[in-house]
């Protein structure tokens, strides 16, 4: 998967931007303000129709224009296609080659991407949302029945959890209950299934970081082991009614990481929280090239300042063998760390223009 040709128009600074970008590294440089951080924006808004920075729009648009547009020329396995996304506050119109498509996430799996930049860091300590949203990424690469059950769960759950709060009867609640049950345990068997996976692929990385440490991925399903999702939610109706909300489910589902049997959020340093991140998120890539037969883009913001030099050059030599096409943003250029390495292409961005350097 390689994006040969980027078009951004009033996504924050950035206006009329045309990039051709390389196959291997991509180096943004420029001072903080200047719009490197947007590129990489515009790139995820391509495949996923927002930012990794938030999920709200306004920000993102022009504050003279009423909406934003990418698009770009993606090539997979010798096929290129033109794909484009225009967000307004209205909502959002998505196309490849051309043809409006029904949901983002068809550019999601033909344009997969994977973001690192600062907040990435807070993930492991943060809120259970963001560790289930990594943990979805993988899932719904991984398994293409994974974002049926994923819809029809939210679907059910959204009725059930209105039924719950309108006050009706238990039938009208319970009605929701067995697809609630047959898409919530399909998407639970996903996530612990991708957790074996990615925890196959963790080993050579860490010894490739000459790291020693065990780290481990637990689940936490959302309800309890002792009984299944039907029993669960059977067993919680009566303090669901009262909440107005329910508790039992996979919406509720954690990812525990552990660094040597102890809790990362908890007992690791700010160093080793930022390693142990970059390590899962390279697993990610590492399992999707070898699944997939193809590769995903990675978008790395910043990643140079985060890093100590020896891991930030064994990121790109992580990125090098699976061949991935990256594009990485910096305050100064780096040509001398990727320069001897595989091709690149250079660019400076300043005030919202961006330049190849050649």
């Amino acid at each position: 998967m390689e994006l040969l040709k980027l078009n951004i128009n009033f996504l924050r600074n950035l206006n009329a931007v045309e990039i051709e970008p390389d196959v291997h590294f991509n180096v943004f440089y420029g001072e903080n303000g200047a719009g490197k951080t947007s590129i990489l924006e515009a790139i995820h808004v391509l495949s996923n129709g927002r930012s990794f920075r938030g999920s709200k729009v306004n920000p993102l648009i022009q504050h003279t224009e009423n909406k934003l547009w990418v698009t770009g020329k993606i090539s997979q396995q010798g096929r290129t296609q033109q794909v484009g996304v225009e967000r307004s506050k209205r909502g959002l119109l998505a196309r490849i080659d051309g043809k409006s498509i029904k949901s983002i996430l068809y550019l999601s799996e033909c344009f997969p991407t994977l973001a690192l930049h600062p907040e990435t860091f807070n993930f492991l300590s943060a809120e259970p949302a963001q560790r289930r949203s990594f943990l979805d990424w993988g899932t719904f690469h991984e398994d293409p029945r994974f974002i049926d059950s994923w819809r029809l769960y939210r679907q059910s759950l959204k009725q059930r959890n209105s039924a719950l709060r309108q006050g009706l009867s238990k039938k009208s609640i319970t009605l929701w209950e067995p697809s609630m049950v047959e898409a919530g345990e399909y998407i639970n068997k996903c996530r612990k299934e991708y957790i074996s996976k990615l925890l196959a692929e963790l080993p050579a990385l860490m010894n490739q970081f000459g790291q020693d440490h065990h780290i481990d991925i637990e689940l936490k399903q959302g309800w309890s082991d002792h009984r299944g999702l039907r029993d669960s939610l059977e067993h919680s109706l009566e303090g669901d009614i009262k909440s107005g909300y329910t508790h039992p489910g996979p919406h509720r589902a954690d990812v525990l990481v552990s660094l040597n049997t102890h809790s990362i959020a908890h007992h690791a340093s700010r160093g080793q929280l930022k390693l142990v991140t970059v390590l899962l998120k390279l697993a990610q890539c590492s399992l999707f090239v070898r699944r997939k037969g193809s590769s995903c883009i990675l978008l790395l913001d910043d990643l140079a300042a985060e890093l100590d030099r020896k891991y930030f050059l064994k990121v790109l030599d992580v990125i090098i063998e699976l061949k991935l096409q990256s594009f990485i943003t910096t305050i100064e250029p780096i040509r001398s760390l990727v320069g001897n390495k595989v091709p690149h292409k250079l660019f400076h961005v300043k005030h919202g223009l961006v330049n190849e350097v050649v």
